[in-house]
């Protein structure tokens, strides 16, 4: 079938080889789209345009064969090389991932070296990364690097800019990482240092606009000595750090994100000798700064020795602290005089938590109703933080924990009083265990199992509410439980079932768990709400749940909270009429 079009139609070409058969030709391949001015001709016809493009690769019929369309020329953004670090004999090299199209992708990459003052470049297939540690290099030497990147037959297809290193032997990178981060999703980058401490980074979904490529780099803790120096009496800290994130296509850095990341350092026993673990604090040193800024809200696990803290803004960090004081002897008495030596006093207050929770479960912790920190329970469910840099005063903490399988338990809630220069001790914490149940309806005298984690190798009570009975039994070491009950006996309708822990090693006793509902011969109502109006559990509702009421009131209550009675996420008149109900005293 033949198309005719009209002479006013035109295209704009891309000339290329001659198409030819033993019937006709075409003088030169063209790319067709309306706007353009020339056409191509031979003897017997004239082609003007046409819709669409000859198809790249060959075809054939009977009586000839195309062998190539109009081959499309690779379209390719080239690596930019934006960070080159010198190691000891070795440099660390990071860059942004070149982009191709038009029938071409990008099949990865060689790292080329030279030294600076002459020779050829060395090129080496790296596969397809944006990350490398060039080693057997020879220090004091000053090497030039560039990128080739190849296209999925192996050809260089476009190559980056150049940079300069010198290795040595000394004040050295350490370890590096990088990565490109989609922000649709959750993003997490692990940079493991000599030692085997270790900077974990942690991004929310859409922590961006767009995605971003994340270069973690880490050094001695003498690497900034000169350039970046330690604040006024205070000692570098374990490992010292670059953070730095760049946009993919430009190399642009970015200095700060939407949501705010988490990180976490960790450090070693031997990092805090002769220095006080309360005092460590987490410091960042950004493009405009000129000294070390404080990054408040870290918490400190001095248990698993990491010190975490949220940031949204990304440049050079360090943990430091203040070296611990030596008690100065009393001077003999010499008939007179005065005055007295001492050792550094805390200009702020801290608080040290300690306690019980489920093995590898994540602690949550609450300051005043907003979130200050967490930390991971180890093996045997213990876990213990210190929160710093608090002005003195009276504070609100909260914690609560989500085991291995996601379940969530309620918050327990504590006031404390901070004095300034002082450290308060808050041990012996047990957090209520979780609890679920594998049904939610089932038909009296049916069995039912609830389920949960607590704290491995304890107690723990359930008790049907509506019964009233309770169940004891034992948790696991590795803190699942479960108990099996009966519904005979109990009446058609709504019931209720609560958890609680006992440690058996100390006699330390946990809150009830929240109510989970089930229903014999009825189904349970869609949203569930049913809580203790007995707050702080010490079988009583009387003042002292009323006080813990009274903080949060009008306020946003964390989700889960046993405060919140009617589960509505605010703390008003409708939960106190809850707890002048239920009131004994």
């Amino acid at each position: 079938m033949v198309f005719l079009i009209p002479d006013f139609v035109s295209a704009e070409i891309s000339i290329g080889a001659s198409l030819s058969s033993d019937n006709f030709r075409i003088l030169d391949s063209q790319h067709s789209i309306f706007g353009g001015t020339a056409s191509s001709s031979s003897s017997s016809f004239i082609l003007r345009a046409t819709v669409g493009d000859l198809a790249i690769g060959s075809s054939s019929i009977t009586n000839f064969g195309l062998r190539s369309g109009f081959l499309y020329f690779p379209k390719v953004t080239a690596p930019i090389l934006h960070t080159a670090l010198k190691g000891n004999a070795e440099a660390f090299l990071s860059w942004t991932p070149a982009s191709a199209s038009q029938g071409f992708s990008v099949g990865g990459y060689n790292v080329c070296t030279k030294l600076t003052s002459g020779g050829t470049y060395s090129c080496q297939n790296v596969g397809n990364v944006i990350f490398y540690q060039k080693s057997s290099l020879t220090n004091n030497s000053d090497y030039t690097f560039k990128i080739e990147t190849k296209d999925g037959v192996g050809n260089v297809v476009a190559t980056s800019n150049e940079k300069s290193v010198t290795p040595v032997s000394s004040s050295i990178a350490e370890a590096a990482n990088a990565s490109t981060f989609n922000v649709a999703t959750r993003n997490a980058l692990t940079l493991t240092n000599s030692g085997g401490t270790t900077a974990v980074l942690d991004f929310p979904q859409n922590f961006y606009t767009q995605t971003v490529q994340l270069v973690a780099n880490s050094f001695p803790n003498s690497y900034f000595a000169s350039s970046k120096p330690a604040p006024s009496q205070k000692n570098f800290v374990g490992k010292t750090y670059d953070f730095n994130i760049f946009h993919p296509s430009t190399g642009d850095q970015i200095s700060a994100i939407s949501i705010p990341a988490t990180i976490t350092l960790s450090y070693s026993s031997s990092d805090v000798s002769g220095i006080t673990e309360s005092s460590l604090a987490p410091y960042r040193w950004g493009s405009s700064d000129s000294s070390w800024q404080l990054v408040s809200g870290a918490t400190i696990n001095t248990t698993n020795k990491t010190i975490t803290f949220s940031t949204a803004n990304f440049s050079s960090f360090a943990i430091f602290g203040t070296t611990a004081a030596t008690p100065t002897p009393t001077p003999a008495s010499s008939g007179g005089g005065g005055g007295g030596g001492g050792g550094s006093i805390l200009a702020t207050a801290a608080v040290e938590f300690g306690g019980f929770a489920y093995p590898s479960a994540v602690i949550n912790f609450l300051k005043d109703g907003s979130n200050a920190g967490a930390t991971t329970a180890d093996s045997s469910g213990k876990f213990s933080f210190i929160l710093s840099g608090l002005s003195a005063g009276g504070y609100n903490f909260g914690f609560w924990a989500q085991d291995k399988t996601g379940r969530r338990s309620v918050t327990f809630t504590k006031r404390e009083i901070l004095t300034s220069g002082s450290i308060a001790k808050v041990s012996n914490i047990v957090l209520p265990p979780t609890i679920s149940l594998n049904k939610t309806s089932v038909n009296l005298g049916e069995q039912l199992t609830v389920s949960g984690s607590s704290v491995p190798d304890s107690q723990v009570r359930v008790s049907v509410v509506s019964e009233p009975k309770d169940y004891i039994t034992k948790s696991l070491l590795n803190g699942d439980y479960s108990q099996v009950f009966s519904t005979i006996g109990l009446e058609k309708g709504i019931h209720t079932v609560k958890t609680k822990t006992e440690v058996l090693k100390t006699g330390d006793e946990s809150i009830f768990s929240q109510l989970v509902t089930f229903g014999i011969g009825v189904a349970v109502p869609q949203k569930e709400c049913s809580r203790d109006a007995d707050i702080n559990s010490d079988g009583k509702i009387n003042l002292i749940d009323f006080s813990i009421m009274a903080y949060w009131w009008k306020r946003t209550v964390p989700e889960g909270s046993n405060v919140d009675l009617n589960c509505d996420g605010l703390l008003n008149l409708a939960d106190f009429s809850i707890l002048a109900f239920h009131w004994s005293g």
